[in-house]
Parts: structure tokens; C-alpha cells; sequence
């Protein structure tokens, strides 16, 4: 009897875990002008690197990645609400992270989004052999990464950065992002999943314009992101 109601738990939390009750569906938030800059359309592949551009005028890449370097940028959280990855603490610093529609986090540390080694390695490759659509030089005078770079321009449930401290926690999470707008059910989305995941508190930092269409950074907690009403704007232009 006591192995049975043991796994009757046991079975009703992993359920729980792997089956989140996310406040919405994944919406589609990417701004208008990327796509119609036809960021998702202008692709090449050079190096095995997948490599977008929404601006032609100012020839700056942004570089996707593949499914399994995506599984490899996976975070996961311990029971002591650290952010780990790969089993390892994350080490302190600021990250770009994505929280994908089927409830996985995935993060890039930020100083390693414009990583000069990558941008004169792939400049150097389409100076090399140029595109046929750039007939002018590279078509690319630097490679980025940006949250679309995790998302491959797809839907999401949630879009920021966060900030990780010494001993491995987060220090806050933000809804900042130039590719996604976020409205405060997609942070009710990350409020979800960090409370499953063991983080019963923690600090957000939310960006949204006031009244005078000024940006303005709201400093708040989990429990008030949970409480807030759905249709709060927590966005920048």
C-alpha cells in the first residue's frame, strides 16, 4: 500500500513538472519590422552557421542556431534554486535567455553574443566567397546574436535576460528584448515555470512606457508578476 500511494506522488509531480499550466499559448510577438525586413527569409549558410539579416543597409548578420547547439544552451534549476547548466553552476554574469513553447529554458551569456573571434572568422569567410546577392563586398560587416538567435524567430512563452550572482542565483529577470514584446502574461508564463521549477520568489525587472510614452523600468517580485492583470503593458519600443 505504501509503495503504491509512493507512486501515485511520485507520478502526480513528475506530471505537474513536465505538464505546466501556462497562463496563455504561445503567442507570435515578433516585431513587424523584422519581418518585414524578411529576417526570416534572408538566410545563408556559410560554415555550417546559419546566418540572418534584417537590415541590408547596415549589413549586420545575425547568426541562428542549430537544434543541438540549442540543446546544449539548455538551463535547468537545483533544489537550491541556482540556475545550472550542464550540472555546473552558471558562472556570474548577464544572459540573454528564452523560454521555449514546449516550457525549456534555454540562456546565452551575453558576453559572449558578440564574440569577436566568431564575427572575423565568418566576415573573413563571406569576404572570401560573398553571396551572390552582394556584389559590392561582404554582405555582412559583423555577426550578432539576439534573442531570435535562440528562438530561431519562432513563438515563445517568455523573452528577456537575467542576471546571476556569485553563488549561481538570479539576481532578477527582465522582459527586455528588441525582437519580442512581452505583455505581462508572458512573464505570468516565466513566473510559472520558475515557481515549478523550485523558485519561489524572485526579483523581475519589467520595461513598459507610461502614460507619456516614455520607457520605464518596474522593479517587482514573482508574486505580484502572478497577481498583475493579463492585459498590462510590460513592453519597449
Amino acid at each position: 500500500m505504501m509503495a503504491c500511494k509512493f507512486f501515485c506522488i511520485f507520478f502526480l509531480l513528475t506530471l505537474s513538472i513536465h505538464a505546466l499550466d501556462f497562463p496563455v499559448q504561445p503567442a507570435k510577438p515578433m516585431l513587424d519590422k523584422y519581418l518585414n525586413d524578411n529576417e526570416l527569409v534572408n538566410c545563408i549558410e556559410v560554415d555550417s552557421h546559419e546566418i540572418h539579416w534584417r537590415d541590408k543597409y547596415r549589413k549586420i548578420g545575425i547568426r541562428y542556431f542549430s537544434a543541438a547547439e540549442l540543446e546544449n544552451l539548455k538551463i535547468s534549476v537545483n533544489k537550491q534554486e541556482q540556475l545550472t547548466y550542464k550540472g555546473a553552476l552558471l558562472p556570474k554574469g548577464s544572459y540573454a535567455y528564452i523560454l521555449s513553447t514546449d516550457g525549456e529554458l534555454f540562456a546565452l551569456a551575453r558576453k559572449d553574443i558578440t564574440e569577436k573571434e566568431l564575427n572575423k572568422t565568418l566576415v573573413r569567410s563571406f569576404e572570401k566567397n560573398p553571396p551572390a546577392a552582394s556584389k559590392k563586398g561582404p554582405l555582412f560587416r559583423k555577426i550578432v546574436f539576439k534573442h531570435s538567435s535562440l528562438s530561431l524567430g519562432k513563438d515563445l512563452l517568455a523573452v528577456g535576460d537575467f542576471e546571476i550572482d556569485n553563488e549561481g542565483k538570479a539576481v532578477f529577470f527582465s522582459n527586455d528584448s528588441g525582437h519580442y514584446r512581452m505583455t505581462a502574461l508572458y512573464m505570468k508564463n516565466l513566473a510559472v515555470y520558475l515557481q515549478a521549477a523550485g523558485i519561489q520568489e524572485a526579483v523581475f525587472h519589467l520595461y513598459y512606457k507610461d502614460k507619456l510614452n516614455r520607457v520605464v523600468n518596474r522593479v517587482t517580485k514573482l508574486s505580484a508578476v502572478l497577481a498583475a492583470p493579463n492585459d498590462f503593458p510590460l513592453f519597449r519600443e
